[in-house]
Order: C-alpha cells, then sequence, then structure tokens
C-alpha cells in the first residue's frame, strides 16, 4: 500500500510540476527564446531525448522540476556580443573622453579563430567582390588534419575589414568581447554609460532569456504559476458538472466545552454568546449555511461579532458571536464540532466492534447514567481516555425498537483490542450533489478556486502577522506530507469506486495547484513572484536588473528556503509515523 501512495504522489507532482514548467516553456517558445531543457523531476536525467534545440528530461529526484532558459544563468551585466555598429553608434554618443577611452580600451573586434570547413566555404560564396574573398583566403590557413580553417596573423585593419564583411554577410561568425583583464570598476563606468545610451537587453542575444523586453521575461515567469492556477479552475469546473455522492459533516453542532475542558479554564465564544450543543447553524451574517464546512468557510477569517440564525427546538433564535483567534491552527474560530448522530456503520475489520457486539445503524444513546447529546467524537473521546483505566461502563444502544445495554470492562477489552485500534465507525451523512451545466460548472469551478486562494492568503498573513505558539509549525507541510495526502485521499476513494477515487485525486490536485501558484507568486528571490516584481521594476524604471547581485540575492534565498525544508523534513516525517501506524 505504502508503494502505490508513492506512485499516486509522484504521479500527481508529476502533473503538477508538468503544467507549471509547461506555462514557462510555452511562453518562453512563443517569444522565441531558446529553451534548453524541460525536466520534470530534478537531479540527473534518468530518462531524456533531444528534439530540436531542447533536451527533454525525467529527473531522478520525483518532486520538482525546471525550465532551462539559454543564458539564464549568466552573471555578466554587460552581454560578450554585440554587433559592431551598435558598438559605435553608442560610442558616438558617448560625450566624455575618458568614458569613450576606456570603452575603446576594453572591447576589441575579433573575428573567430577557428572555422569549419563548410561555414568558411559557405561564407566565401557569399562574398561578392574578389578582392573579399583574397582578403579571407590570406587570413586564414586550411588544417588538413582538423579540416578547420585558422586564423593566421592579421594586422588591425584586416581584421576590423574582415569583422565587416561577417557582420553584412554572416553574423553568426562574429563575436565581439568585453577584454577580461577590465576590473570591476572599468565594466561598472561602462556598463553605467552603455545603459544611458541602449537597453542592455538589447545587446545579448535575442534569443537567450536576458536577451529578451522585460515584458517578455514577466509574461514566461507569471505563466507558470498561471497554468498552475487554470489547470484548477479545469479540474474543478469538471468535478462540478458531474453528478456524484458526497460525504458531508451536518451544520448541528456540539461545543467544544462539552467535550473536554479548555486549558485556560475559559469558555468559548459559543458558549458565551448562549449556544448549546445540538443547536443548528442556519445563517451566518445572512448567508445559508448547510454543511460545518460552509460554517467554517464563514468564519475562520471573522475578527468582530457575526450574526447567526439558529434552530433550537423547531424554533428559530438569532445569535451574536465574536470569534476567537487560534494561535495554533492560524484562524479564528467559535469552539463547537459538528455535531454527528453516533449510529454504528459495519466494519467486519473494526475488532472493537466485534468484541462489543456491536451491528450496522445500532445507535448510541448513552452510557452509564448520562444520556445527554452523545455524539461520535465524545463517543470516541470516552473511549479513548478510559482505554488504560479500571473503569467499567455501560454502553447504552439502540437496535431497532429495542434498548440493549452493553458492558465494557476497559481493563479486559484492551488486552484484545490495540489502542490504535479502539475507537468505531460511525455513519457519516451522504448527499446526492447533481451536475451543473458548462456555464454554471465554468463558474463553480472560479468561485472554488478563489476560495482556495483566499484561504492560502489569510493562513500565510496568519503565519506572518498574528500571534503564533509552537503548534504553527504544523500548519506548514513539505512534499513529503503533501504527496502521502494525495495517495491516501485517492485510495479511499477508490475504495469506493473509480469514479470516486478520480474525483478525490482531482480535488486534491486542484487544491495543491492553487497554492502552489499563490506560494510561487509571493514577491520572494528565488520564486516567481521574485522575477516578477523585478521585471516589472524595469519596466516602470527603465534600468537593467544587475545580474551579479541578481545571482547573489536568489541563491542566498535558495539556500534560506532549503534551511526551512531540511528544518520541517523531519517534523513531516514524524507525523507521516504517527500516521502510518
Amino acid at each position: 500500500m505504502g508503494f502505490i501512495v508513492f506512485l499516486i504522489a509522484v504521479f500527481g507532482f508529476g502533473i503538477l510540476v508538468f503544467v507549471h514548467e509547461f506555462g514557462h516553456f510555452i511562453m518562453g517558445k512563443l517569444f522565441k527564446i531558446k529553451v534548453e531543457t524541460f525536466s520534470i523531476g530534478l537531479g540527473p536525467a534518468i530518462f531524456g531525448f533531444k528534439k530540436g534545440e531542447t533536451f527533454y528530461q525525467i529527473g531522478a529526484i520525483p518532486f520538482g522540476g525546471f525550465c532551462k532558459f539559454k543564458g539564464e544563468e549568466t552573471l555578466e551585466n554587460l552581454p560578450s556580443k554585440f554587433s559592431l555598429k551598435k558598438f559605435e553608434g553608442i560610442l558616438e554618443k558617448i560625450k566624455k573622453d575618458s568614458t569613450r577611452e576606456l570603452l575603446l580600451k576594453s572591447y576589441h573586434l575579433s573575428v573567430p579563430d577557428e572555422i569549419l570547413k563548410e561555414d568558411f566555404d559557405d561564407f566565401k560564396i557569399l562574398l561578392k567582390k574578389e578582392e573579399d574573398k583574397t582578403l579571407l583566403s590570406n587570413s586564414y590557413e586550411f588544417n588538413l588534419i582538423e579540416k578547420k580553417y585558422v586564423l593566421d596573423n592579421i594586422s588591425e585593419y584586416d581584421n576590423k575589414k574582415l569583422y565587416k564583411m561577417m557582420e553584412n554577410n554572416n553574423k553568426d561568425l562574429l563575436k565581439y568581447i568585453l577584454k577580461k583583464d577590465a576590473s570591476k570598476i572599468e565594466k561598472k563606468i561602462i556598463l553605467k554609460a552603455v545603459s544611458k545610451e541602449i537597453k542592455i537587453y538589447n545587446l545579448r542575444e535575442s534569443d537567450s532569456f536576458y536577451g529578451a523586453p522585460p515584458y517578455k521575461r514577466l509574461f514566461v515567469v507569471l505563466f507558470g504559476p498561471l497554468m498552475n492556477y487554470l489547470i484548477a479552475v479545469v479540474f474543478l469546473s469538471l468535478l462540478a458538472m458531474f453528478p456524484h455522492r458526497e460525504y458531508y459533516e451536518p451544520n448541528k453542532i456540539m461545543l467544544i466545552d462539552d467535550l473536554y475542558q479548555r486549558k485556560d479554564n475559559t469558555e468559548s465564544p459559543a458558549k458565551k454568546a448562549g449556544l448549546k450543543t445540538g443547536d443548528v447553524i442556519l445563517e451566518i451574517d445572512n448567508k445559508k449555511v448547510n454543511t460545518f464546512t460552509e460554517i467554517f468557510e464563514n468564519v475562520y477569517n471573522k475578527k468582530d461579532n457575526i450574526k447567526l440564525l439558529i434552530k433550537r427546538d423547531n424554533k428559530e433564535l438569532e445569535k451574536t458571536v465574536k470569534p476567537q483567534w487560534d494561535p495554533g491552527n492560524l484562524k479564528y474560530f467559535l469552539g463547537i464540532y459538528s455535531y454527528l448522530d453516533p449510529v454504528i456503520k459495519s466494519n467486519k475489520n473494526n475488532k472493537l466492534q466485534k468484541e462489543l457486539g456491536l451491528l450496522d445503524k445500532d445507535r448510541i444513546i448513552g452510557i452509564d447514567d448520562n444520556y445527554d447529546n452523545w455524539t461520535a467524537m465524545n463517543v470516541q473521546a470516552y473511549l479513548a481516555d478510559n482505554f488504560s483505566s479500571n473503569k467499567k461502563s455501560i454502553i447504552h444502544v439502540k437496535r431497532g425498537d429495542k434498548i440493549i445495554d452493553i458492558p465494557i470492562v476497559f481493563n479486559e477489552i484492551n488486552h484484545k483490542v490495540s489502542e490504535d485500534e479502539f475507537a468505531l465507525d460511525f455513519y457519516v451523512p451522504e448527499r446526492t450533489i447533481e451536475g451543473k451545466n458548462v456555464g454554471n460548472g465554468i463558474i463553480e469551478g472560479f468561485n472554488e478556486s478563489q476560495k482556495y486562494i483566499v484561504m492560502s492568503f489569510h493562513g500565510l498573513y496568519s503565519l506572518i502577522f498574528k500571534p503564533k505558539n509552537k503548534e504553527t509549525l504544523n500548519q506548514i507541510g513539505t512534499p513529503i506530507l503533501i504527496g502521502y495526502f494525495i495517495g491516501e485521499i485517492t485510495i479511499e476513494g477508490f475504495k469506493e469506486g473509480v469514479y470516486q477515487g478520480i474525483r478525490n485525486f482531482l480535488n486534491f490536485i486542484s487544491m495543491i495547484s492553487l497554492i502552489l501558484a499563490f506560494m510561487n507568486l509571493l514577491p520572494i528571490p528565488a520564486l516567481d513572484g521574485g522575477y516578477i516584481i523585478l521585471n516589472i521594476y524595469e519596466i516602470i524604471f527603465q534600468k537593467s536588473i544587475n545580474l551579479n547581485i541578481l545571482y547573489k540575492v536568489v541563491m542566498v534565498f535558495f539556500i534560506l528556503l532549503l534551511i526551512l525544508m531540511f528544518i520541517l523534513m523531519p517534523l513531516d516525517i514524524l507525523k507521516l509515523i504517527k500516521l502510518v501506524k
């Protein structure tokens, strides 16, 4: 089972990474930026092939991926290649003599030291003048062993003339290089002078990443997270168009105060407001709610008073509640759980049900002398609290029209049933959701996507700005834990049928894809959002990004992200061990 979970997780992450990187890839291709490598997975390639100018590969590490563009790793702010015409145009515009001299000193014309025979012959054919062909022949000697033409000693005048011939007929043979012995100060002066006269990206190779205008780079970077958003909308829209049955938690509530005493011995917001276990919440701030999930969606980010319309004993009442901040879960809460009736669901693998002789649809109505408000949750809590005790209890069960008393002696039964198995299975309400038409399905897909985005924003905001405690780290998960849940939730769905398994998979993948899109858009160097901000800066202020500084900043944040990952991974492994037990 663990291997199947792993395979489903890898497949799920593969979809998310492919969609994200394909967004970068397709925009790069559209803007004619050369894509050197397209990888699903990180690390060395375990499989790959080259088609056209791009190498497509599967990386050894199944989580992650990348799209590598030409020149993306360059650290030089001034490009090594640009045409003589542009250089001379810039030189003419520079007024300061010392800067002109520095530019002339630091740059030099250069023709290739070696040319392949076929390239040499093709170039010679292009030349119209006999004197040009003679100059070319006199400038190079043919090497029989390597079958190349090698540059002979030529004068500076002939070098310049030969350069112009190549520029006019075959620019691919040219190179124009900033001398390696130029100091950092000299390069800085040159960069400042050149950038006043021309946009630096215009000097770089047009098919390289930093040779593209900033608006093109902006779209290339933006389309990664945008594709994650769009694929989630597509999946959620499709799910909304097909009818299905779903489990849900009812909007009937149980107060946390009736389950256990809070650590600070205070009453929950719900109890302070006069709510009681068994109440049904009908509306929150005049908005109808039908499930406990809808209650959560309307409360988790509300810090001010909220108005509730509740149903109690067939009467409708209005209550006003002020939510309380929960630093452990980074949300506001009322102090309520969903009231799930304790009706036994038959499960042949449940050892406790077998030992107690509980049958399908038995309803627990009381334990010992207490018959008040027993729910699935406080029955489970009662069993867990007394697992190691010497307590003897009577569980009162309604079976059809009869009331049956079932004794339980904890220090006897706990020898037959382990603590991990000491729980009962209860029925969870189901409902049928009709499929929507295409238009309404797409609207539903967008609405659901917006919910996840808003919740992600609220969670991040709370993580940074709200009071926190040691439990806060539990709200952050690495790919290890996320992958486990992708696999587990999918398998649980497949237990009910192929259709439900696919629904569970697509629904959870959509949620992760939206979180991935949101997180990638954060204005942090090393994430897409950081590059987006830099390109917007370049567009607005018409200033080129300093690639050296950019590289250093990105590396610092990349290392910080890795450190955070290595801190969280052991915590997730411990969580995983507990979940698997």
